[in-house]
């Protein structure tokens, strides 16, 4: 009842004479069974920052059809962002809605998280997806502003949308937050990338850091880490480079932004409710490691 154990020493010489004898108790802990990070709700609410266009659109869709509420984040393009949350809502799965902010601000991302809890009164899922044109530029051509305009969205908006996010999920002990990382910090520098792949590289070491931070609050942090992607982002690289880095890749094939959408499903599911701090690559095996 008390779980101690009573334990008795006995310490003797080369010659067998007792040198030193004593007893003493040990209390015995008892491990308190720790409760999975489940999805609570029937119908998760989740963030998609830059939720319209590419990757963000195939993603905020992907969650409706497993049956999320979503809200679809814009910051310039009300019309597509309204087009989205048109199909969503006509699917009869999740709910969706358009929220306009400027999450590189702590107002912006502070007046998004208290739309959707106005709107659906909870959030389980924060997808920190906006992402700034790439602007490929050599560094003799550049200068600070171009980081600056990628760490702004990339990492001072995940943070100001964690900080926004995580008191709400740390009430309720349960919630999940996944960082659209990319394949760029994990494989042969692209020239002219620097600015992305600098903000990028940070979004994962932050990542990092908070799954470390917020697992004992129930929340889990993941990237998911694409290669090369079919979406406007990569307008600015040639079809050659596009087929050369396809046919370069085991799978034969540049990822689709439905490859991403997936896997954000995948790690906000019960299924990965045991993973966090952890970088999905999404590269068809064009980094094995």
């Amino acid at each position: 009842r008390d779980r101690l154990l009573v334990l008795s020493t006995t310490i003797t010489n080369q010659n067998h004479r007792t040198v030193l004898s004593g007893t003493g108790k040990v209390k015995v802990l008892s491990v308190k069974k720790s409760t999975r990070n489940t999805i609570a709700n029937k119908k998760p609410v989740a963030i998609v920052t830059g939720g319209s266009g590419g990757i963000g659109r195939a993603i905020s869709l992907t969650l409706a059809k497993n049956g999320y509420n979503v809200v679809v984040n814009y910051r310039n393009n009300k019309y597509q962002a309204e087009r989205l949350v048109s199909l969503i809502n006509g699917l009869g799965a999740g709910k969706a809605t358009a929220v306009k902010a400027d999450i590189s601000t702590l107002e912006g991302s502070s007046f998004l998280c208290e739309q959707t809890l106005k709107t659906f009164d909870s959030i389980y899922l924060l997808v920190n997806n906006a992402s700034p044109a790439i602007n490929s530029k050599a560094f003799e051509n550049s200068d600070w502003d171009d980081m600056q305009s990628q760490i702004d969205v990339q990492v001072k908006g995940a943070y100001y949308m964690c900080k926004s996010v995580v008191p709400h999920m740390a009430k309720v002990g349960s919630g999940c937050i996944v960082n659209i990382s990319s394949q760029v910090v994990e494989s042969q520098p692209t020239v002219g990338w620097t600015g992305y792949a600098m903000a990028k590289g940070a979004l994962k070491t932050f990542s990092n850091y908070m799954a470390a931070e917020l697992g004992v609050k129930g929340i889990r942090v993941n990237c998911v880490a694409p290669g090369m992607c079919e979406t406007p982002l990569i307008g600015d690289i040639s079809e050659k480079v596009q087929l050369m880095t396809a046919r370069q890749t085991p799978l034969r094939r540049i990822a689709d932004p439905q490859d991403v959408a997936d896997s954000v499903v995948y790690l906000a599911s019960d299924s990965a409710s045991f993973v966090t701090g952890v970088s999905l690559p999404i590269n068809g095996g064009l980094a094995i490691r």
